[in-house]
């Protein structure tokens, strides 16, 4: 059954990779995370390490070192000379079991890897989308300047003609430094996510092109109860601490027959010669351990830490499944509350047909600064709903990566 569901996950995932590919869907764009893995030095490192502890999971697979032992002893007139060769075997058993557990471990880093690869890649495209969201709203903040300058002109203009008050005049230069500190903050966000982003990418500006087409693809998210439950069985499989606790529970496994092949006698070969003046004597050794201590318990203890690896595989499942769903859920109405956000925005339209009734003197300034300010808002909103909808579908298809 454990077969057949690692099938099962191994051909969603492949038919992810396809239809993402299609649809154009970035977590899965290969460019990207060649950018990244090409760029970032932490990744590097990693990998490095893994491949270091892949040479230790090989380390101890063959028999213990052979001893040579060499004496001589003497009174002056006679001597003694002794040479002794000996090789410590242990049962077959033994060696079967240490390869196959090198063999998972090595499995096990090889996931440990991919996992840390994926993990950096989906911070390097929240990191993208954030750097994004700071860029748009800069260009929101320059907009909104240029604006607040011209009502203060319009306002200077009707103060010298007597037309307002001073106060009205103060409130459209309060407006105008309140939006240029906007555009400041703005800036200096932009430069921070720039920066972050360059740690995962490299040249951000060289690359500009092609990263911010990335963003842009990002696709309306289209789930259907078939396809939530196919992805989730892909999600939770894929999910580290199921993973990790999959490799313990096979590791455990494997060592419970280790520990009892090291229970078996060890063996001892080797090779003997004795000489002193008299006689020359040599010839074959062997000899056997029996193990009656040394490993008492050990095979109750590997039963132990089996039993303690399954039940943490299973608290890892359904834990992986609860936040499976508030990934899912957040996804969903991120996307959901972004598109109702943007169908109530009004149209440019309605805001040139705003300043026109400030100009000709139909409404107030407070009246204008009071609209004015609810459509802001809701600009505000609709980016700030659409990188947190990128951030939880990103999040939701990781599993791609």
């Amino acid at each position: 059954m454990q077969h057949i569901t690692k099938l099962t996950v191994m051909l969603f995932i492949s038919m992810l990779s396809i239809n993402s590919k299609a649809q154009s869907e970035p977590p899965i764009k290969q460019g990207f995370i060649d950018v990244v893995e090409t760029n970032n030095t932490t990744l590097k490192a990693y990998k490095d390490k893994i491949e270091a502890a892949k040479l230790g999971a090989r380390v101890g697979l063959n028999p213990a070192n052979p001893e040579a032992r060499f004496s001589r002893t003497s009174n002056g007139s006679a001597y003694n000379q002794e040479i002794e060769l000996t090789q410590e075997i242990d049962f077959p058993t033994v060696y079967v079991k240490k390869r196959k557990i090198s063999n998972i471990e090595q499995q096990r880093l090889t996931s440990e890897y991919d996992i840390y690869r994926r993990n950096v890649v989906a911070i390097a495209y929240n990191t993208l989308a954030k750097f994004q969201y700071a860029v748009n709203m800069k260009s929101l903040a320059n907009q909104r300047a240029v604006k607040a300058t011209e009502v203060q002109e319009l306002m200077q203009q009707r103060f010298q003609a007597g037309d307002i008050s001073v106060i009205e005049l103060s409130k459209s230069k309060m407006e105008t430094a309140i939006v240029q500190s906007m555009v400041q903050k703005w800036e200096m966000q932009s430069n921070l996510a720039k920066q972050d982003l360059a740690l995962y990418v490299g040249d951000v500006d060289g690359q500009w092109a092609q990263l911010a087409s990335m963003d842009s693809d990002l696709t309306s998210f289209e789930g259907s109860e078939e396809k939530k439950e196919a992805l989730k069985l892909v999600w939770v499989e894929q999910n580290n601490d199921v993973l990790g606790a999959g490799f313990q529970k096979q590791l455990s496994e494997q060592n419970i027959g280790l520990t009892k092949a090291q229970s078996l006698p060890k063996f001892i070969v080797g090779y003997r010669r004795e000489q002193n003046p008299v006689i020359s004597m040599n010839g074959a050794i062997a000899g056997i351990s029996i193990p009656l201590w040394e490993n008492k318990n050990k095979v109750k203890q590997a039963k132990a830490e089996k039993l303690f690896a399954e039940s943490s595989e299973t608290d890892a499942r359904l834990k992986a499944n609860l936040q499976f769903e508030s990934v899912y859920q957040s996804t969903i109405q991120n996307q959901e509350m972004h598109q109702l956000l943007i169908s109530n925005l009004p149209s440019k339209q309605t805001l040139g047909q705003l300043s026109e009734s400030l100009q000709t003197g139909y409404i107030s300034l407070l009246e204008y600064y009071t609209q004015l300010k609810a459509y802001y808002e809701l600009e505000n909103q609709i980016e700030a709903t659409n990188m947190a909808f990128k951030n939880a579908y990103i999040e939701l298809f990781k599993v791609a990566l």
